[in-house]
């Protein structure tokens, strides 16, 4: 039986057209320096996911096919590492593309045994087109440092989209949350930071290297005003529900009503100015600047005031 280096899993969720372009791109990066298996998770999808793989396995034999029918992000990476047959899993978006020399890269840092778990940088991939309001750094994670080296959290955790581990820690740890992240079209984030934290915790090395890049798709639902809101609602849900200890009613409503009078006092101002004053800057941007740190409180008092309900119902 043929040993491979690593496993790459790509956990998807009815996105065939897109995650054909994800696999090429993963395949490409196969020769006789680099050996890895490629691992789909099909997390339930009814378009033509599955029968797309299996297509593409009858001539790439690297490739193996998984169903995952526990509906959420966080149970198909789960699923992933434990199909795994590799010391290290590395967790690469659906809709993403390696860069040339990606997993080249990958070994590298593997053979270096600096690290226990470490990832990299995204840039935007507008495979949809790009709408003017949206800035142009949108898409791009920024990087945690300037070279190859440790991270502790204080600059930000690494991307669950380009991200690998040692198979042995998520076996010790239990793997992802699977109350956090994405499940199937509800929003959610945090099952990677999640996991991180607890790692770091226990002594394990976090690295990054700004050379290990993928392009990640901005999908069409994140060209909508609407996405952005939402999206910050659900990042301020899953900023409390990680804490160890809740902010509390008192606190996050007093935050909400923060971010309220600066709304009047301050961004709504200011992001007036800046539409008659900017040419690149639109009334999507005004309503973005506005509204997000409203949104975020929101979203954090919500959880909290579900979570008070929980604790009561049990």
């Amino acid at each position: 039986m043929k040993k491979f280096d690593f496993t790459i899993a790509v956990c998807t969720f009815n996105r065939a057209p897109i995650l054909t372009k994800c696999i090429a791109s993963i395949l490409d990066q196969l020769d006789e320096l680099c050996s890895f298996e490629i691992l789909i998770i099909d997390n339930n999808s009814t378009d033509n996911t599955s029968s797309l793989v299996r297509s593409l396995a009858t001539n790439n034999p690297t490739l193996r096919l998984v169903r995952e029918q526990k509906q959420g992000l966080s149970h198909a990476r789960n699923r992933a590492y434990q199909e795994a047959k590799t010391k290290w899993i590395v967790y690469i978006d659906d809709d993403a593309k390696l860069k040339h020399g990606y997993c080249h890269q990958l070994i590298k840092l593997i053979q270096r045994e600096d690290f226990d778990c470490f990832g990299g940088l995204y840039t935007a991939w507008y495979f949809y087109g790009k709408p003017p309001w949206l800035p142009d750094d949108f898409g791009n994670k920024k990087s945690l440092r300037p070279s190859i080296g440790l991270i502790d959290g204080s600059q930000g955790w690494l991307s669950g989209g380009n991200f690998a581990i040692k198979k042995a820690i998520l076996e010790e740890i239990g793997g992802f949350n699977p109350e956090l992240g994405m499940s199937g079209l509800k929003t959610g984030y945090g099952e990677e930071d999640y996991v991180q934290k607890i790692i770091f915790e226990q002594g394990y090395k976090i690295g990054f290297d700004p050379n290990l890049i993928i392009e990640h798709a901005v999908m069409p639902h994140k060209l909508k005003l609407s996405w952005h809101l939402k999206s910050s609602f659900f990042r301020g849900k899953s900023i409390e529900q990680m804490r160890s200890v809740k902010s509390g009613v008192p606190y996050s409503a007093l935050e909400l009503s923060r971010g309220i009078i600066g709304l009047f006092l301050k961004r709504l101002p200011k992001a007036i100015w800046f539409l008659f004053r900017r040419k690149e800057y639109y009334w999507q941007n005004l309503v973005l600047d506005s509204l997000n740190p409203i949104y975020k409180s929101l979203g954090s008092l919500y959880h909290i005031i579900y979570f008070k309900n929980e604790e009561y119902n049990k």
